[in-house]
């Protein structure tokens, strides 16, 4: 059986929202190094055009560790599967199919590249959330100028 409930913050977040419930921070938790992982030898020439977009987009926001690459790997190479799929859909459309119904023997059904452009779409979203890629993820997160970050978090661990 898995866990139960949200997954917790990470600490550093818990610092940064100001930690309302004052409850005792995980001193334990591991703190890899901030940094651009490598880069997987799986990716595609378009998975490696999206895993740089992405390496420049949360490099500099400091929550893009070492130890990243295989989740960052997985949204580049998603992106890149979003892309090909959309391709797809628009040469259908303009060869004068319907980018959402498929007909077949007098049956129309759901044309399955949309289903799975669809999938894919909330996945990357859910994974763009694992590094706080959109405006609800980092909304409440106020981030200290780094050396002023690192005193408040090594206060408050030990």
């Amino acid at each position: 059986m898995g866990l139960r409930g949200p997954a917790p913050k990470p600490t550093i977040i818990e610092i940064a929202e100001g930690r309302p419930g004052h409850r005792r921070l995980n001193s334990r938790e591991p703190k890899p190094q901030i940094g651009e992982p490598a880069m997987p030898r799986h990716l595609d020439r378009e998975g490696k055009k999206h895993w740089r977009e992405l390496v420049d987009i949360f490099l500099p926001t400091r929550v893009l560790t070492v130890q990243d690459g295989v989740v960052l790997g997985q949204l580049a190479a998603r992106m890149a599967e979003y892309d090909s799929i959309e391709k797809e859909i628009r040469a259908n459309v303009k060869e004068g199919k319907s980018r959402w119904l498929v007909k077949e023997a007098e049956r129309a059904r759901i044309n399955p590249l949309s289903r799975k452009r669809e999938e894919l779409g909330q996945l990357i979203v859910q994974l763009i959330k694992e590094f706080g890629g959109t405006p609800a993820a980092r909304s409440r997160v106020q981030i200290a100028p780094e050396a002023e970050q690192i005193s408040a978090a090594e206060e408050m661990c030990g």
